[in-house]
């Protein structure tokens, strides 16, 4: 007697998909739940930007909980579901409210980036000022001024 078995086989898809924006308190812990399903179940990665997070350890399948301790800055996290039928990827921002509240500027490169984030929305400049201002004890003035008059062409208020 000969038995034939089909078997179904299914791309990735997620069952429990991570929200597209986080946003908490400095230095809060947060976890994210990222779920995928399919046949073969697929394993379940996280990245921060194109780094993955824990690459020595064997990926779970199907189950993957982020946990961050400490979070002192915002940015993106992207869970990955791969199998041998295909990947798929979501992605979280966390928004770290206050992360400069303690007057320091945590890098100049993030200087930089937040910038160039803004100028991507087409606001005006004075709205950057304004934005920039909305840090508590963020000092604008002096390491952004150069910045502002050089993009702005006005000398800074």
């Amino acid at each position: 007697m000969l038995f034939i078995v089909a078997v179904r086989r299914v791309p990735p898809h997620f069952h429990v998909k991570p929200p597209a924006e986080i946003e908490v308190e400095l230095n809060k812990t947060i976890t994210i739940d990222c779920q995928a399903v399919g046949s073969p179940m697929p394993v379940v990665r996280w990245r921060k930007g194109y780094m993955e997070l824990k690459p020595n350890e064997e990926a779970p399948h199907g189950k993957n909980i982020l946990e961050i301790d400490g979070l002192r800055e915002s940015t993106n996290f992207t869970c990955v579901a791969q199998s041998e039928l295909g990947n798929i990827e979501a992605n979280v921002f966390v928004k770290v409210k206050g992360e400069w509240h303690d007057g320091s500027c945590v890098s100049s490169c993030h200087v930089v980036r937040l910038l160039l984030m803004q100028f991507a929305k087409a606001c005006s400049m004075f709205d950057h000022v304004l934005l920039l201002r909305s840090f508590v004890g963020f000092p604008y003035k002096n390491i952004l001024q150069p910045i502002v008059e050089l993009l702005n062409g006005l000398p800074f208020i």
